[in-house]
């Protein structure tokens, strides 16, 4: 099946590694009104001019709670619309992806965590959205999110009802 992506309608920078095979920031300039970094698993092919479907949500949730910026991070780094590569990549993660998390967060009024469920992570890395929740708590700021899974992990926003608060974000252990 294609990949389904659109020009958008909120141009924003993003920043790629020289080889453009790693995406570590993406921004949406949405309008008047606070920044939310959203963190989810990896990002897949949207770019500064073109969105895909889970960009086009997160801006649709932005608009919806009064945000007017949305500074996209992810635990992974790793351009691909199919997680399951991430677990064939030698260096999933990125050499920069937690400076420019941590850059995002210190930068942003909000923070969310939005990267769905753990078992879709490479065992590998099972556990780094834990060392990413560490850099985002130590922001300093509330961790929100797109509603709790029964596991505790955030919701992703593909699977998100439009109306859904962001609550404050309870750590699984």
């Amino acid at each position: 099946m294609a990949e389904r992506r659109w020009p958008t309608r909120h141009p924003g920078p993003a920043v790629c590694s020289p080889c453009e095979r790693y995406r570590y920031r993406l921004e949406r300039i949405i309008g008047p009104g606070p920044s939310l970094a959203v963190v989810m698993i990896n990002p897949s092919r949207a770019t500064a001019d073109l969105d895909d479907p889970t960009i086009d949500r997160v801006q649709t949730i932005c608009r919806r709670l009064g945000y007017g910026r949305a500074m996209i991070g992810n635990l992974f780094a790793w351009r691909t619309p199919d997680v399951a590569e991430l677990a064939r990549v030698p260096d999933p993660v990125g050499p920069d992806n937690d400076t420019h998390l941590a850059a995002i967060t210190r930068e942003a009024d909000a923070i969310c965590v939005a990267w769905g469920a753990p078992g879709k992570l490479p065992c590998s890395h099972a556990n780094r959205w834990r060392a990413v929740a560490d850099l985002l708590e130590a922001a300093g700021k509330p961790v929100l999110c797109l509603t709790h899974l029964k596991s505790g992990h955030p919701r992703h926003p593909q699977i998100l009802i439009h109306e859904t608060p962001l609550p404050l974000w309870q750590r699984p252990a």
